[in-house]
């Protein structure tokens, strides 16, 4: 630690701003130091230390905060990070603007957690997805389920990535839609659809970010994690 010292009967404040002056005019280098001040038994010696300031570190991968709101009507909430696709807000739903839309939220520690949404098509209250679009859930990078509603019948298939491709390993059929909660425990899975048990599975364990797929002619609404 260096330590200036300037000899004499003056303030703190005049010492200061003659340390300033000396500082500038010897192009002094002043080297990091410690936290606390050295004490003087003489009372006409003013003591002058410089110290660090404490680095302030910040999780560069935060955990996302629970609960966790968006309901769309302001557009999509910033936490929400964007892979594929641009995003629509059509009558306060989310939607993409054409083909795709991918977004993920959270971190690999987003393990256990509940997921709500009211899922619809085009138009609020109607279930018509048209064929080939879906909602797509991805509760890790090797786990997901899609769900699809066509000619008055909804579909949920539960898929799993192994060498190379997605393999289905579970279809449930005759589904309604609407609102779509799921409850994710580590390996533990249960989907309900307006109330209504579909599934329970044990299967890879969830492992975050949590991704969300929209293809167009599919709208999503008010959803939560909690």
């Amino acid at each position: 630690m260096k330590t200036v010292k300037i000899i004499g009967f003056v303030s703190k404040a005049t010492a200061l701003t003659m340390l300033t002056v000396l500082l500038t005019a010897c192009q002094f280098t002043v080297g990091k130091v410690g936290s606390s001040a050295p004490i003087t038994d003489n009372p006409g010696i003013s003591t002058l230390t410089l110290t660090d300031q404490p680095e302030i570190t910040q999780d560069p991968d935060p955990d996302l905060a629970l609960p966790f709101q968006d309901s769309f009507d302001q557009g999509l909430n910033p936490l929400w990070r964007i892979v594929v696709g641009k995003p629509m807000i059509l009558d306060g739903r989310l939607t993409p603007v054409s083909d795709q839309l991918r977004i993920e939220i959270g971190n690999t520690r987003l393990n256990q957690y509940t997921l709500e949404m009211d899922m619809w098509g085009k138009e609020k209250d109607y279930c018509g997805f048209g064929y080939s679009n879906h909602l797509t859930i991805n509760f890790s990078p090797n786990l997901r389920f899609s769900y699809g509603y066509t000619d008055s019948n909804g579909r949920l298939v539960w898929d799993t990535f192994e060498n190379n491709e997605w393999k289905e390993i579970a279809r449930f059929d005759g589904l309604e839609c609407g609102r779509l909660k799921v409850n994710v425990s580590n390996d533990s899975y249960s989907v309900l659809i307006n109330g209504q048990l579909v599934n329970e599975l044990k299967l890879d364990p969830a492992v975050g970010p949590l991704s969300i797929g929209i293809d167009e002619g599919v709208t999503i609404d008010n959803l939560e994690i909690k």
